[in-house]
Parts: C-alpha cells; structure tokens; sequence
C-alpha cells in the first residue's frame, strides 16, 4: 500500500503572499471539517478554501 498526502491551498493573503504569491495552506480548525477533507467527494471537500481569519 502507498502512502499518499495531500495538502489543500488557497489564494496566499497579504502576509504570507510577501513570502509565496501563488497559493498558503488552508488550516483546518475543527473536526467537521477535517472529516470533510478526508470523506467528501473532491469538488465537496474543496469547498472548504478559505483564508484563515481566526484560530479559536
């Protein structure tokens, strides 16, 4: 079995984008979504890109 990995991205916001203009990782902040990302078809899951405002 291969391992395979993925990592979701989004348009890069002011700060990160200094650094990277093309694309900054979205961060999942709760389970739901998480359960989203690993279960729900592609164009479901994909969705769930969005610029990081808050961590609770």
């Amino acid at each position: 079995m291969d391992d395979l990995y993925a990592i979701l991205t989004t348009e890069a916001n002011r700060k990160v984008g200094a650094v990277h203009p093309k694309a900054m990782p979205v961060i999942l902040t709760r389970q739901e979504e998480m359960d989203l990302w690993m279960t729900a078809p592609a164009d479901e899951a994909t969705r769930l890109r969005r610029l990081l405002v808050r961590v609770a």
